[in-house]
């Protein structure tokens, strides 16, 4: 049984990190000015990361259910599908994601995040930052780099808005929802592609 969970971990950090080099690959071969500087591949990343948010969001509505009503209040919903460990030295995690207003995807962008955003760094995980006001959603589109320092909050806890706060942070990693001891270091760089 421990080495069937092992392996089941083992084959789910393969493709995590697997999916998060092809879209590396497919943003390097966006921004490299080279002959696969296309359209189409600069259209494929965007549509394989928006699979991956509806795949997230759907995931996560299912397991906590009171995150369905949050993310249908919130004016924004910026989900990163796949935040890994790209730097063992650093444990830098680093994940690319869409920003979704309404049902238009208006942006997509990269994380930069600390290692205090994961339990585990060797696990794959999913961030999903929830902009519950326009004045909020209009600060994060206006900053470049955006960062936030916050503290990861169960679905629960979210929905009581503790202190009004306009900017909901939660975490999912193995399957559930996680609520972190330390506030982590978010960076969301420039726009991917």
């Amino acid at each position: 049984m421990a080495s069937t969970v092992a392996g089941a971990m083992a084959t789910t950090r393969s493709a995590a990190r697997a999916a998060v080099a092809a879209v590396c690959l497919l943003l390097g071969a966006c921004e490299g000015g080279g002959p696969t500087d296309t359209n189409a591949t600069r259209d494929q990343a965007r549509g394989q990361v928006e699979t991956d948010f509806y795949a997230t969001l759907t995931r996560a509505h299912t397991t906590a259910p009171a995150l369905r009503a949050l993310s249908t209040q919130a004016i924004g919903v910026l989900i990163f599908p796949t935040v890994i460990t790209v730097n063992p030295v650093t444990a830098e995690r680093t994940g690319f994601g869409a920003l979704r207003e309404g049902a238009v995807f208006i942006d997509h962008v990269q994380i930069t995040a600390s290692t205090a955003c994961t339990e585990n760094p060797d696990a794959a995980q999913a961030i999903i930052i929830l902009f519950m006001s326009r004045e909020a959603l209009n600060r994060f589109r206006r900053a470049k780099p955006w960062k936030i320092e916050a503290q990861a909050l169960l679905p629960e806890a979210a929905a009581a808005r503790p202190g009004g706060q306009d900017v909901l942070f939660l975490v999912h990693e193995r399957s559930r929802f996680v609520a972190l001891p330390a506030p982590c270091r978010l960076s969301v760089t420039e726009r991917a592609f």
